[in-house]
Parts: C-alpha cells; sequence; structure tokens
C-alpha cells in the first residue's frame, strides 16, 4: 500500500467520524445501523407484502430465514437426555423379545403398549446398554451459539400470534409472500367456483379421459360447449 492510498484513508475515516458526531452517534453504532439497513433492504428483495399489515425490520431479517428455517434449540438437559436413552432401551429390548418369541395377534387399532420390559437374557445386548448409559452421562453439554437474535425470535412470536396472515413460500425460486386471510380465502372460493368452459368435439370421449369427479368434489361448474 503506498503512502497516499494510507493518508486516502486516514482522511476518509476522519470524514467519517466528523459526519456521525453531526447525527450525535458514534462511528461504530453508525457503521451499525448501515450494516442493519442494508440487510434489512436486501431481505426485503425476497419478501412480497400483499396484506395491510406493515412489516418491522425484525420481521423482514426474520421471514428471509425461510419457512424451513430450523433455530438453534435451547441447552437440553441431562434428565431429558436420559430419558430418552431409557425410551431406546425399551425399544430396543421389546425387539429382542419380540424376535426370540411369538407374539399373539392383536387388533391394528389398539392403544400403545406402557409395558416396560426388565433385563433380557442376552448379556452383549445389557453390557451395550451400561456402557451406553455410562458414556452418555460423561458427555459433556455446551451450549451451541445460536443462529438468531432475540429480536429475531420476539418478530417470530408476533407473527406467529397474528391469525389475520397468512405465510405462503413461491411456487418457484425463493422468496415469502405475505397474505391476509381475508383476501386468501376470496381467492380460494374464487377459483373452487369460477366457471369452467371446455371446447369439445365429441363429448364421449372427453368423458372417458376425464375424471368428474374431481369437478364435483370441488363444486366446480362445468359447461361443455361443442365446436
Amino acid at each position: 500500500m503506498t503512502r497516499n492510498n494510507r493518508v486516502k484513508r486516514h482522511l476518509n475515516r476522519i470524514k467519517k467520524r466528523r459526519d456521525a458526531r453531526k447525527d450525535g452517534l458514534s462511528l461504530q453504532h453508525k457503521c451499525r445501523l448501515n450494516r442493519r439497513h442494508h440487510e434489512v433492504e436486501k431481505a426485503s428483495a425476497f419478501i412480497t407484502n400483499l396484506s395491510d399489515h406493515e412489516l418491522t425490520d425484525d420481521e423482514i431479517l426474520a421471514l428471509s430465514k425461510g419457512l424451513g428455517f430450523v433455530p438453534t434449540p435451547n441447552k437440553p438437559k441431562k434428565s431429558a437426555i436420559m430419558k430418552d436413552c431409557n425410551a431406546f432401551i425399551r425399544t430396543m429390548r421389546i425387539r429382542f423379545i419380540a424376535a426370540t418369541n411369538r407374539w399373539p395377534k392383536t387388533h391394528k387399532f389398539r392403544l400403545p403398549s406402557k409395558w416396560n420390559p426388565g433385563p433380557t437374557r442376552n448379556c452383549k445386548l445389557e453390557d451395550f446398554f451400561e456402557n451406553l448409559k455410562e458414556e452418555i452421562s460423561k458427555v459433556p453439554i455446551k451450549n451451541a451459539k445460536f443462529n438468531y437474535n432475540s429480536s429475531m425470535k420476539k418478530a417470530w412470536e408476533d407473527l406467529k400470534k397474528n391469525t389475520n396472515l397468512i405465510l405462503k413460500g413461491y411456487d418457484k425460486g425463493r422468496g415469502i409472500a405475505v397474505i391476509s386471510k381475508e383476501h386468501y380465502l376470496q381467492e380460494g372460493y374464487r377459483q373452487l367456483t369460477k366457471l369452467i368452459r371446455i371446447n369439445i368435439s365429441n363429448l364421449t370421449t372427453i368423458l372417458l379421459r376425464i375424471q368428474l369427479t374431481c369437478y364435483t368434489v370441488l363444486s366446480v361448474k362445468c359447461i361443455f360447449v361443442s365446436s
């Protein structure tokens, strides 16, 4: 880097600090606001708001993650992990007993059994269960790095509580459409009750190709017009 470039960068940094002081903000805070504004503008390109609800910046950033976004879960408890381990051991024991014994025929629609079998006669299987419990109890539980912040979490909760909004993903491409529930139902009823005109030359041939039951189920009025 030459001397002139270093001087230019230093002068630009001084100018940014002066502009930030005029606004009553520090340089870091102003850079943070500019970065957030840029992120909101970038995320708005993938969101189409067709409702009367005005989306906040936090809601836009939360929706930009996508409908299939999986947030990082909270730190699991040791008791919950051991409970899942005991459920796994119960399943393995039942499968072992079912494979070595004959089970009576039961009805398909029956309530799930709460039977918890004791230790089996298979020493290797029971040793595996003991070693599994011991290894799981020694595993340290660390806090995972969250892929969201508190403002995004609050935005998701607000959108979830708002029953007048419907979120739908684009049929093609990446994006989310925010639709009001009233307009969504009106458009659905309009499509289900619209009049369809089909020009046919041979009514018998077209009836063999099209299953008219789907039109009956959807309550769509269908008129055949001969050419």
